[in-house]
């Protein structure tokens, strides 16, 4: 949004957010509407039919470039309220993914909505799930839909042992450093300051259980069947747990 200041967000945000809230509540047709709540950062509204939105509010750049400039001269604890700011390059980089990974993401997002998740701090989000996706199509090439779906579930279920840095967007020499640090790493392929998988959100706890489980369901479920037609074997290279974009290990690791 134009015209909103670059710092002092804990002043701003809030009013703000209260303000649009009232605008919405007041021309946002009730019958559609299920709930509408103000968040940290956001306005959230459950419309009926199971759709959420989260309408959020960051200062307008004239380019990335001079985004990524601007978040480069702020504190990380700065930086949170410019997320919004990426989600034009966010929405291009997922919009070019081909087809089937397309259709691999919604599987995976169908498998997430399927589990017992305890809180939504252990929920994976649509886009890490579409970022794990994304990566292991890189690494694997255009695949069998089930070799691809095993492939994203070896990644989940090692979650805690994934580092994946991209050179889409920003040079990886560009990524903030202490970020290069943390594990599990699964950068913001638009945002050099951001390590989606944040070790502080606690998506491990139950997500490589889940994808675990998933597994062994799945390799229980193919001795057991009757089917004469041959599973593939599915190889996950081992760069799928040590990103550096255009250099692959020639080992891999197979699972049954």
């Amino acid at each position: 949004m134009k015209g909103l200041p670059t710092e002092g967000h804990q002043k701003w945000m809030a009013p703000l957010l209260r303000s649009v809230k009232a605008t919405l509540s007041l021309n946002f047709p009730s019958d559609l509407l299920a709930s509408m709540d103000c968040t940290d950062d956001s306005v959230r509204m459950d419309v009926k039919g199971g759709l959420v939105v989260n309408v959020r509010f960051s200062p307008a750049f004239e380019n990335y470039v001079e985004t990524v400039q601007a978040l480069g001269m702020l504190g990380p604890y700065a930086r949170k309220p410019f997320e919004p700011s990426f989600v034009k390059e966010r929405t291009q980089f997922v919009a070019k993914q081909p087809g089937h990974v397309k259709v691999t993401m919604r599987l995976m997002k169908w498998w997430r909505d399927q589990q017992a998740w305890s809180c939504p701090l252990t929920t994976p989000s649509d886009y890490v799930l579409e970022l794990i996706v994304i990566y292991a199509a890189q690494q694997c090439g255009k695949v069998a839909q089930a070799q691809m779906i095993a492939n994203c579930m070896s990644l989940l279920a090692r979650f805690d042992q994934l580092r994946v840095v991209w050179s889409n967007y920003y040079d990886p020499s560009d990524v903030w450093s202490p970020l290069m640090l943390q594990k599990p790493l699964l950068m913001d392929p638009v945002n050099p300051f951001t390590n989606v998988a944040d070790p502080q959100a606690h998506l491990r706890r139950q997500l490589q259980p889940f994808a675990y489980g998933t597994r062994v369901r799945e390799r229980e479920s193919s001795r057991e069947s009757n089917s004469h037609v041959s599973r593939p074997t599915i190889r996950l290279h081992e760069s799928a747990l040590n990103l550096d974009d255009g250099s692959r290990s020639h080992l891999s690791e197979e699972f049954g």
